[in-house]
Order: structure tokens, then C-alpha cells, then sequence
């Protein structure tokens, strides 16, 4: 069955743009990622901010070690953007392949106990109505 090809609506991207502006507005207050924030359990692209800071100073070792595949974000997205454009099944394979990666290289992070994968579970915004009733009682 063939994918229904790149209607102009724009859908998906205004999705990404407005995830980044949540992401851009709360690294400026001051709290990071939205997912690590609110559940206190970091997300597959944990460290690709640092990551990119790292890159663009050109301390590669540094961008490798925040986040192994911060080099495929652009990779995916032209992928899936010439998926979506084109219809081409390479790029759709590329990208369930990159997604792929992804969900592998943050398992692996999370069970060699990478610093940067820090559970924090109690500081999450999800727990602090418990920790206030806890004090309360």
C-alpha cells in the first residue's frame, strides 16, 4: 500500500516546532527537557542538547559521549521529510532504522548506569503533590 504523500498541511511539522518552543521555553527557566522534568526519567534524546553545544564548539569527543547519535537527528529528519515528500521506501527504512538506534542506544545508556541518565523519580513534578501530602501527614 503506497503512503499517502506530502499534502501541504504542515501538520507534523508544526507539532515539531511547537514541541521545541516548550523544550526552548523551559531550558530557559531553567528546568531542561520537559519528559526528565514532569516523570523524572530521562528520554531518548537525553544529552543531544549538550551534545550539539559540544559539536558546534568542535569538542567532538564531548558531543560523542553527551549523546552517541546526536549526528543522526538531521539524518532522521531529512529522512522522514523525503519520506513524506517523495514516498521513497529507503527513506522510511532509514528512519525506523535511526528510531531504532535510538531506542537501543538509550536502553544501553540506562543499564550501564550512564551518568547523564540519572533517574531522579522524587524531584519530578509528578512527585511533588506526594512529597507535600507526605510532609503534611
Amino acid at each position: 500500500m503506497k503512503r499517502k504523500r506530502w499534502n501541504g498541511n504542515h501538520t507534523e511539522w508544526k507539532a515539531v516546532f511547537a514541541v521545541a518552543a516548550l523544550y526552548l521555553l523551559l531550558a530557559a527557566i531553567g528546568h531542561g527537557c520537559p519528559i526528565r522534568w514532569i516523570t523524572g526519567i530521562p528520554c531518548p534524546g537525553c544529552g543531544l542538547s549538550r551534545a550539539y553545544l559540544a559539536f558546534f564548539r568542535l569538542d567532538f569527543r564531548e558531543a560523542f559521549a553527551c549523546h552517541p547519535l546526536f549526528w543522526a537527528v538531521p539524518v532522521m529528519f531529512g529522512a522522514i521529510f523525503w519520506w513524506e515528500r517523495k514516498g521513497s521506501r529507503w527513506a522510511r527504512n532509514l528512519a525506523l532504522v535511526l528510531g531504532a538506534a535510538f531506542l537501543l542506544i538509550y536502553g544501553g545508556r540506562l543499564i550501564l548506569g550512564d551518568p547523564r541518565m540519572e533517574i531522579a523519580v522524587g524531584e519530578s513534578l509528578m512527585a511533588r503533590p506526594f512529597m507535600i501530602l507526605k510532609r503534611v501527614l
